[in-house]
């Protein structure tokens, strides 16, 4: 297993190749191929790649996680042999199809774990000079942003603004099947501008057409980067930063002065927030300017990028209407304290509708077969994730409709299965405590008892140069470094613990089950806490930024869980059921 000390060298290397690129914006990098030969880079990329949860699903050729670590000195060598011999294939993908939410399916493109090992070292090579020339207003699949940090920037925009230069009119923009419709040579071409290493571009350009196997049927690839594979996220933000790129231009973005006299002039200017293929452009001009503008938009799109804006989802609307992204709905209103224009964010109508629908599925009646105690667990991770997510933003009362639902929907469950049709008060009488249901060592999460945290607008630094110096000479934890494990603070025996314990949850943060990024030490090295495997917890970087905080909700969440378990704290004794079993 690669070691802490293979973190900080793939670190330092990327940081260097950020410097580069933030140095030399026009500089187009050589002998990056030779990168994908180090054992350092192979590890980390193997490291990486196991702590996805992905990693359990095989490809066409039917490895799995646990052969790719149990064989891994000599698969490595096998890589790096034929890499080196340029007798590299990447083999096609294995399509498999999973619900939208819109009734369609969405397909994915499932490499091989060879394949998938070779795109992560890849992506370790070239992220951090993508990332030097990205857009600070995209966000999605970039580290240290997310959903919140682009709720936050329209937030941001709208609210800081006033007079005529408020925007009011939005854009609400969708890409029609953006992953499939990525042109391959104008993606290549795009690479170029930074990429000069032959070799490099040749292996991404056989990845982009190894083709497709659905069932026993070959389909070759003429476009499109296949959702699934590790570096279509960054494929697909190079490709997209071309859009960013022109946007800047015709915006006028980098010149304030020209701005203030276009909107002095009567003219409209223009703001973009873009996650992936879903993006919004506000503009402070008519709606018939901002009609035009999306037009312009649309025939560049299909120009420049070959791509098609979805006349279903892309539409121009008044804040005032409200406008719905990323789950949330953002709408200008009047605040009741000053009296002033604002807009504010809460969970959209749709979103809070499919979490009644999802607790409606989990206390379904086909479901009384289960027991109590893991009805509970399964309603609480969902109420958890659907709160720590929907938590940042103005939506308190959002939170409260949807627990109380689950509240109901429990208390009816649990009746249900009693068999007592007419015992609801019993049922309350046996298993309701301090307002909520409590049955053995489960109990229902409250989730109107989250704290609300609105969405704080701030500048997010290069996630390759922050912090590196101080972070690498004194050792701390520093969770904006993406390799930096705490080898040198915690001692060589904690990456085996580390890995332990991301194997243990399938490499799964605990509160959202989204990828983990951190291992968490429920009861701090500071005060004595260990290694053991009991006081391990893995967390995605949001929610262990939050459990490092005192008193926060998730470190709260974190002590609840493991007293229930009955791990770290000895101390504690199995607390009896409450009027009996169900």
């Amino acid at each position: 297993m690669p070691t802490g000390e293979c973190g900080i060298q793939v670190f330092e290397l990327q940081r260097r190749l950020a410097e580069k690129a933030t140095r030399e914006p026009k500089h187009r990098f050589d002998n990056l191929y030779d990168l994908l030969l180090w054992n350092d880079v192979l590890d980390e990329a193997q490291r990486r790649l196991l702590t996805h949860a992905g990693s359990e699903t095989a490809g066409l050729d039917g490895m799995t996680r646990r052969t790719l670590q149990e064989n891994w000195e000599t698969l490595r060598e096998n890589v790096q042999q034929q890499l080196r011999d340029g007798t590299f294939q990447a083999m096609p993908v294995r399509r498999v199809y999973i619900p939208k939410r819109n009734g369609k399916r969405r397909p994915l493109g499932i490499p091989t774990l060879t394949d998938r090992l070779v795109q992560m070292a890849v992506k370790i090579a070239i992220e951090p000079i993508f990332e030097s020339d990205f857009a600070p207003y995209s966000h999605g699949f970039r580290p240290m942003r997310s959903c919140h940090t682009a709720c936050a920037q329209i937030l941001n925009m709208v609210n800081r603004a006033h007079g005529n230069t408020r925007p009011y009119w939005v854009i609400e923009g969708d890409i029609e099947g953006c992953f499939d419709h990525v042109h391959h040579k104008k993606l290549i071409t795009l690479m170029r501008q930074r990429i000069k290493d032959k070799r490099l571009l040749d292996l991404i350009w056989s990845f982009l057409k190894a083709g497709v196997m659905e069932g026993e049927l070959y389909v070759k690839s003429d476009k499109g980067t296949p959702q699934g594979g590790v570096l279509s996220p960054l494929l697909a933000n190079i490709y997209l930063n071309h859009f960013d790129q022109w946007f800047r231009q015709r915006a006028r973005l980098d010149n304030k002065t020209a701005r203030w006299r276009h909107r002095k002039e009567g003219h409209a200017n223009f703001l973009l927030v873009r996650y992936a293929d879903d993006f919004i452009i506000l503009s402070n001009g008519t709606k018939e300017e901002t009609a035009a503008f999306k037009q312009e938009v649309k025939e560049w799109m299909d120009a420049e990028l070959h791509l098609t804006l979805s006349e279903e989802k892309t539409s121009v609307t008044h804040l005032t209407d409200g406008i719905d992204f990323l789950g949330f709905t953002f709408k200008l209103t009047t605040a009741r304290s000053t009296g002033r224009h604002c807009v504010v964010q809460y969970p959209s109508t749709e979103s809070v509708e499919r979490a009644i629908r999802r607790v409606h599925e989990i206390t379904d009646r086909r479901t009384l077969m289960k027991s109590p105690e893991d009805t509970i667990t399964a309603l609480n991770a969902f109420l958890r994730g659907w709160g720590e997510y929907f938590r940042h933003s103005s939506g308190k009362r959002a939170l409260r409709y949807v627990g109380s639902h689950a509240h109901m929907r429990m208390w009816a469950w649990l009746q249900a299965k009693s068999g007592m049709r007419h015992g609801w008060r019993e049922i309350r009488r046996r298993y309701y405590r301090d307002q909520t249901w409590e049955i053995g060592n489960a109990r229902l999460f409250i989730l109107q008892s989250m704290k609300i945290d609105y969405p704080k607008h701030r500048v997010i630094p290069h996630p390759f140069l922050v912090g590196h110096i101080a972070s690498l000479d004194h050792g701390h934890y520093d969770p904006y470094l993406n390799d930096w494990r705490g080898h040198r603070t915690y001692g060589p025996e904690w990456e085996t613990a580390r890995q332990a314990a991301l194997d243990a949850y399938e490499g799964k943060c605990v509160i959202c089950e989204e990828a983990a990024d951190d291992v968490h030490h429920v009861t701090a090295r500071r005060k004595g806490g260990s290694h053991a495997s009991s006081n391990l917890i893995p967390l995605c970087r949001t929610h262990h930024r939050e459990a490092e905080r005192r008193n926060s909700q998730v470190s709260h969440q974190l002590r609840e869980m493991t007293l229930v378990s009955g791990e770290p704290d000895e101390a504690k004794v199995s607390r009896p059921v409450r009027g009996g079993v169900l």
